[in-house]
This record gives C-alpha cells, sequence and structure tokens, in this order.
C-alpha cells in the first residue's frame, strides 16, 4: 500500500531478507548500516538479524508514528533512530564515532518532488539557493521535478563521497538511469555499479524497478566511462524473464567516440555501430498535435469533387471541403503499414504563424464547423496552446506538407521505418506519435527508407534506446543517426 502524501511502498519483510542475503554473497559486512526513509523498519529489522556484528544502525524517517512504533519494538542500543527530512539530518547522518564501510540501504519514496509539493508534504529535498552552481549538493537537490528516490541517493553519494560506501536501494529503473547520466557531471567515485530488476508483483504496480547496488571507493578515479551498469535480475521468475528479455545482461552507461562522451543503453553492441553516431542528421519532424481528436479527426464517408462527406467520432456527418482536410494516419497504422485508412484531418494552419480563422475563411464549410466547436479548443490544457490563438495546432508548417515522407511510430519498440506516399494525390498528415522526414521526390525516399532500415542503423538505434521508455523514438535519438548524404 502507497501512502499517497509521503509516496511510500512499505517493503514485504520477505523481501528485505533476500536483499540482505543477495548483499552478503557480495561479501558486504558493513560496520554502520544508515536507511534514510526507514518507514516500518523491516529492512532495518532483516539487517539487525542478519548482520551480528554491525556497531551502529542509524535509520531517519519523516512520519513520526514509524519512528514511535520502530522505537517501540525495538532494544537495541546500536539503533539510533532520528524523526525529520533526511535531506534536514545531513550533519547527524554523517556522524558516526566507527570507522570502516557503510552500508545505506532502503526503499526511497517513490514520487516526484511536484507531487509531493502539491500534497504540501514536508518530504521534500531543499529548494538550490544559487542556481548558478553547476556543481555539488544544491543543484541536485533544486527546484526541478526530481523523483524523491533520485534526490535521497543523489544526496547519499555526495554525503559519503569521502567515505567507502555499499548503496543498496530499491528504486525505478529510471532513477538508476538518470543516476548513471549524471554521475559523469558530479564526478562521484565508483567502484561498481550494477542493477538487479526485481518482479513487478511484489509492490503491485507496473512500474520497472529493482535493486541499485553501488560500491564506492575514495580513491576511485572518476572517469566518465567508469559510469556503466550491468542490468540484471533478483529472484525473477520465469515470467518476469520474459518480460525483461531484451534488458537483462545489457550494459549501459558512457561512451567514447571520437573524443566525446555518449550515453547509450548497449556499450559493447554501440562500440560495433559506432559510426552511424553523428549530429550529421536528417531533418526530423514530429506529427500534429490537436488535443481534440472528436472534433479534428473525421472518418470519410463518401467522396465527392469539391465537397466530401464526413463523420467525425461522434457520430455527426457533415459536408467539408476537400482542400481544407487530409488524410491522417496514427502511430498503429505507420507501424503495420496500413497507409489506406478512412481517416482525415480538418488543419486550422498551414504554419505556427498563420492565423487559423484566416486560414479556415477560405473554406467557409469547416470554418462553420470550427465555431460550432470553439468552445472544445478553448478547453485544451496542454501548455503548447499558451499565448496561442484557439484554434492553433502544434506541430504544423511547411514540412507537415511534404508529398512523401520517411516516418516511425515512436511508441513502438520495433525501429521500423516506413514510407508514406500521398493518398488521392494529397499528402499525408501523421499523428504527433510519429517522427518523420519529409521529401520532395520519391526516389530520395526510397533511398533514406532503405537505409534507416539497414541493420547498421537498426543496430544502432537498438543499443542507445532504453527498452523500457514508453516513448522510445524520441526526436533526440533519431538525430544521431547519420544521414545517407553525410
Amino acid at each position: 500500500m502507497v501512502s499517497d502524501t509521503f509516496g511510500d511502498f512499505q517493503t514485504p519483510m520477505e523481501t528485505t531478507q533476500d536483499i540482505i542475503r543477495f548483499l552478503k554473497t557480495k561479501g558486504v559486512f558493513p560496520v554502520v548500516i544508515l536507511e534514510p526513509t526507514f518507514g516500518t523498519g523491516n529492512f532495518i529489522i532483516s539487517a539487525l538479524d542478519q548482520f551480528p556484528n554491525v556497531k551502529e544502525v542509524i535509520g531517519v524517517e519523516v512520519q513520526e508514528k514509524y519512528v514511535k512504533v520502530l522505537r517501540d519494538s525495538l532494544n537495541d542500543h546500536r539503533v539510533r533512530l532520528i524523526h525529520g527530512n533526511i535531506f534536514d539530518k545531513e550533519d547527524e547522518i554523517r556522524y558516526t564515532e566507527f570507522a570502516g564501510e557503510i552500508l545505506i540501504i532502503g526503499n526511497p519514496p517513490w514520487v516526484t518532488t511536484t507531487r509531493l509539493s502539491k500534497l504540501n508534504s514536508s518530504n521534500t529535498p531543499r529548494k538550490s539557493v544559487d542556481k548558478s552552481e553547476e556543481r555539488g549538493l544544491s543543484l541536485i537537490t533544486g527546484s526541478s521535478n526530481f523523483d524523491i528516490a533520485e534526490s535521497i541517493l543523489s544526496f547519499i553519494l555526495e554525503t559519503y563521497k569521502e567515505r567507502r560506501t555499499t548503496i543498496a536501494m530499491l528504486c525505478k529503473a529510471t532513477v538508476n538511469l538518470n543516476l548513471l547520466k549524471k554521475a559523469k557531471r558530479y564526478n562521484w567515485k565508483i567502484e561498481n555499479w550494477e542493477f538487479h530488476l526485481i518482479s513487478r508483483k511484489i509492490f503491485g504496480i507496473s512500474a520497472d524497478a529493482g535493486l541499485l547496488f553501488i560500491q564506492t571507493n575514495p580513491n576511485a578515479i572518476g572517469e566518465p566511462e567508469k559510469y556503466h551498469c550491468t542490468l540484471q535480475g533478483l529472484k525473477l521468475s520465469p515470467k518476469d524473464k520474459q518480460l525483461y528479455r531484451n534488458v537483462l545482461g545489457r550494459d549501459q552507461g558512457w561512451v567514447r567516440n571520437n573524443g566525446k562522451f555518449h550515453f547509450v543503453f548497449d556499450r559493447d553492441l554501440y562500440n560495433k555501430y559506432k559510426e552511424i553516431d553523428s549530429r550529421k542528421s536528417y531533418e526530423w519532424r514530429q506529427g500534429v498535435k490537436h488535443d481534440l481528436s472528436d472534433v479534428v479527426i473525421l472518418q470519410l464517408l463518401k467522396a465527392c469533387e469539391k465537397l466530401s462527406l464526413f463523420r467525425n467520432k461522434e457520430g455527426e456527418e457533415i459536408q467539408i471541403e476537400n482542400s481544407a482536410t487530409h488524410p491522417f494516419l496514427k502511430g498503429s497504422h505507420v507501424l503495420n503499414e496500413n497507409l489506406q485508412p478512412d481517416l482525415y484531418i480538418i488543419t486550422t494552419q498551414s504554419n505556427l504563424r498563420e492565423d487559423p480563422d484566416e486560414y479556415l475563411s477560405d473554406y467557409p464549410k469547416a470554418l462553420e464547423y470550427i465555431n460550432r466547436n470553439r468552445e472544445r479548443f478553448k478547453q485544451r490544457k496542454s501548455k503548447v496552446y499558451l499565448g496561442r490563438s484557439d484554434l492553433s495546432m502544434f506541430g504544423i508548417g511547411d514540412y507537415s506538407f511534404a508529398p512523401y515522407k520517411v516516418a516511425i511510430a515512436s511508441m513502438y519498440p520495433d525501429p521500423k521505418f516506413v514510407l508514406v506516399p500521398p493518398i488521392n494525390g494529397r499528402p499525408v498528415l501523421l499523428d504527433d506519435t510519429c517522427y518523420f522526414i519529409g521529401f520532395s521526390h520519391i526516389k530520395k525516399a526510397k533511398e533514406a527508407v532503405g537505409y534507416l532500415n539497414s541493420e547498421k542503423v537498426r543496430g544502432f538505434l537498438e543499443s542507445i534506446v532504453f527498452p523500457l521508455d514508453k516513448r522510445k523514438y524520441k526526436i533526440k535519438v533519431l538525430q544521431r543517426v547519420r544521414s545517407l548524404d553525410s
């Protein structure tokens, strides 16, 4: 059960015991143990049971009820429990009279700082005072929308950077990814970095998560290429192993290419196809964003010479000028190469600078229909429409009307590029889950689609794309693919 105000998933005792046993197989036998957000205390209880020779256990918890319950149930002089926010207790957690290895364990909250702030929670990091600082804790725990677990782990890595430390904490896979990416900036002294995926059923949620296992050493050299992590599994069922079959065993992190460092998902695969990585890419564009498919996406019922009959998603039948509409493909159409759908889109602009009312004045039937739904355009919530006309769209320009397009559906795991020609003499528009390159001539488009679907480009994309991302082929990813002409 998750506490909405604090974002804490309490870890089952069976899981905490499994993790402690795993740490012992890794040769971890700490002198001091810290848990930054101990909750019901299952990690502390398991650690005391399996590490009998530990000298001190420090627990921090923002919820007073947990502090009281654990304090009353434990009768052990080695345990020091602190009520408060971990970000305000730096001096207290840093102090210990015992030398030797520190083990930092736990399951920090799985929620963002923005979410906590909206709930008026006290469990948030300190705000940055000097936003111009490029290094250090002020930037790590600044005012951006951090996952709180990421903030806590960054805080821990900074706080104990001058002492040999083992970190074994549960977190989302995206948190591990973000920490790896920023390790290069903060020059953390990492000796070993692993991430062990766990079964989703432990917490009953759909997030991909695991045990982050980091060992630091003050004497380690903080070179970017040392920041890498092998993705493994911790007691995964056969079903879980099937789920993560494209992830397990991959070595993600930083690599050097042409004197620059790049973050990749699979370092070995990247080195095989690294010649594809270049800033000399194609001019990739995103499809049209409108956020009002009930109104602007229409099904063609009857094609006529000037005015055709359409039906919107709400079942209303309307006659609209053919020239006010364009054939329209969703990401699923592109992926399945279903290039003859009966969907059309009404465009309200031909570019972002154009006044929609002026543009639609050439199409009286379309303007009448749009005006009947103007209030619904005004109610769109996306920030991209702020300061723009009520009827504006986003991701619309001359490039949208290129006759030939090479497109990819970004939400699907297969990096499949598809040639999209005109339909009935009209250029096809794509939805905003698609990215594309526009071409004036079919020959160039065919050359590009053949190249982009080649083994070397697909291999390169597999090496840099994180399979657990919802939108895998973002425009920044595609812009790393060297163009055929470069």
